[in-house]
């Protein structure tokens, strides 16, 4: 930043170099005006273009406007324009004479009242400069020492020759030493630009560093009041621009388990909290002492990283991490089921054809009918729970047809309504604009019979309120990820059958075991309803979300795929193939 205008100082350097040179080789009046007026192109561009330098290399280019910028060459044009036509005004030089008297033939004048203008904006103009270089460079002065010095030593040397000569304190008084000065700060320029890399390393300010930082950055003194603290760090702790000078404790009193690192003088890393719930962060927080040459305690360093959204990515991730490990546990288990229920049927098969075969053969009178009878119950029963099973390993016998969900649940009212206790009451929210399914109308109703037994269950002996809601819904990736299992769904419309109820509701270490074959918070019951359920889902499918809380009652959610609108239903509602 700034070496274009620092090129622009050194070419403007060189001319009054050049210019000056051949002011002194010349021996008419005339040819030395005409060489001193060359020279000043280079004297009204030197101050500005370091100006410019200087602004730039102190990273301050904002302040640069158009106005700015006009403002800045109005002075140097009119003191140029003004230089080539003195003979008409003398604004610049007057009495001019050529004096002979010394080794050299110079100029000899009095300066007019627009050059003493000139002066004091070029003096001005150094000085801020200088203001602005020795701000930037101060703060860092045990890192930039190299290039303070340059600078120091290539600002100071030419204006103080300059201002020996103007004063007529220049040691000799026939010859202007400003170009000789200049000449050697180009030395120590080219120096400088090849020892520190003067043009590469420019001091950024710490201050811009902090103001930029995304971490909270709070610096406090020995007594443990805050000295600074940056943006960041203000809208971390909700701390207002009056926090300079209080106390630690009052600035920082959001960070809860802080208060106690403040006194010590080690470094310490710590999560802490800040604010109360629900807006509550977490901060990866390091204090760091602050300690001088001699190792003696200045203060503290308080960094704060705000690790809120990382804190709330790992417990999503263990979150899905878990659902993965259940859904592999489930799908394993119906696996499992699913041989174990196609070997068992097999047996059954025989079992029941043969005991058929006995009891057509043996006389009513026999002793071992009954024993037969018996056999034949058991293994029918066995039978339902090997084809539960099938069902719940998703490898069930389906005979899809196109299915109405409001329509099927306004037929199984009556019995649903039937194996309900006395002082359980069932009501409906039933959307007669809910999309046709895709499914088997039988699994479709003992999908709702399990759900709705399943509720009542849950209800205590004072009885409580079942609401069943069908219809459809636009379902979005964050429902989905809720539901299970729900990462191969697209987003879209589904038909939706929804069960509630008011019962004693369910924690989350039950929630995550409800699906399991044979698991049941009941002693009587055989625990494949809900596992059932998942099955018939996952053959159609479909998804579920549940959602629960001890007390508070349960609701379980299931989402199918509507049929595409181009498809349309068979009349009879059923016509397709088995699957």
């Amino acid at each position: 930043p700034g070496a274009a205008a620092l090129v622009v100082t050194m070419v403007a350097v060189i001319g009054w170099c050049v210019g000056n040179a051949l002011e002194i080789a010349s021996v008419e009046l005339g040819a030395k005006l005409l060489w001193a007026n060359i020279e000043y192109i280079g004297i009204v561009t030197i101050p500005t273009a370091w100006w410019v330098f200087s602004v730039y290399y102190s990273g301050q280019e904002n302040w640069f406007t158009p106005r700015r910028w006009v403002g800045l060459v109005i002075v140097p044009a009119v003191t140029l324009i003004l230089v080539w036509t003195n003979d008409l005004h003398g604004l610049m030089r007057q009495g001019v004479l050529l004096d002979t008297s010394g080794p050299f033939s110079t100029v000899e004048k009095s300066y007019g009242p627009w050059f003493w203008l000139w002066v004091a904006y070029t003096y001005t103009l150094l000085l801020l400069s200088t203001l602005l270089l020795g701000r930037a460079l101060a703060g860092e002065f045990h890192l930039y020492r190299g290039q303070s010095v340059a600078l120091g030593c290539a600002i100071f040397f030419p204006w103080f020759a300059n201002f020996l000569y103007v004063m007529e304190l220049n040691p000799l008084p026939k010859l202007d030493p400003t170009p000789i000065a200049f000449g050697c700060s180009g030395l120590v320029w080219t120096w400088a630009l090849s020892r520190y890399r003067l043009m590469d390393i420019v001091p950024i300010a710490r201050d811009a560093v902090l103001e930029n930082m995304c971490d909270g950055v709070v610096v406090l003194d020995t007594s443990n009041h805050v000295v600074d603290l940056n943006p960041a760090a203000r809208s971390l702790l909700g701390a207002g621009d009056g926090s300079i000078g209080r106390k630690a404790e009052d600035v920082l009193g959001a960070c809860h388990e802080l208060r106690g690192c403040l006194e010590s003088a080690e470094e310490k890393r710590l999560e802490v909290r800040v604010g109360e719930a629900p807006e509550e962060r977490r901060c990866d927080t390091l204090v760091s002492p602050l300690l001088d040459r001699r190792g003696h305690l200045r203060g503290r360093l308080v960094v704060l990283r705000d690790i809120t959204e990382v804190r709330r990515a790992q417990r999503e991730r263990r979150r899905l991490e878990s659902r993965v490990q259940q859904a592999q546990r489930l799908e394993s288990l119906g696996v499992l089921a699913a041989g174990v229920a196609h070997t068992f049927n097999n047996l059954l098969v025989g079992i029941l054809g043969n005991s058929n075969l006995a009891l057509m053969f043996l006389p009513e009178e026999s002793p071992a009918r009954e024993r037969l009878q018996q056999l034949e119950k058991a293994a029918q029963q066995a039978a339902e729970i090997t084809r539960q099973m099938l069902v719940y390993s998703g490898k069930g016998h389906f005979v899809i047809s196109h299915v109405h969900l409001t329509r099927l649940a306004r037929e199984m009212a009556p019995l649903l309504e039937a194996v309900l206790g006395p002082k359980v009451s069932i009501r409906y929210d039933l959307d007669p604009e809910t999309p046709v399914i895709r499914a088997d109308e039988g699994q479709m109703r003992q999908i709702l019979l399990n759900l709705v037994t399943n509720a009542s269950e849950a209800l205590d002996e004072s009885g409580g309120t079942i609401l069943v809601g069908i219809g459809a819904m636009q379902v979005d990736s964050s429902l989905l990820s809720e539901t299970f299992p729900g990462d191969r769904l697209p987003e879209g419309r589904y038909a939706f059958l929804r069960v509630s109820d008011n019962g004693c509701g369910m924690d989350a270490a039950m929630q995550t075991r409800i699906f399991e074959p044979f698991f049941s918070t009941k002693f009587a019951g055989r625990g494949l309803g809900l596992a059932a359920v998942l099955g018939i889902v996952r053959g159609h499918g479909g998804t579920i979300r549940v959602e629960s809380e001890p007390g508070k009652g349960s609701s379980f959610l299931i989402l199918l795929p509507p049929v595409p609108s181009q498809e349309t239903p068979p009349r009879d509602g059923h016509g397709e193939e088995p699957e």
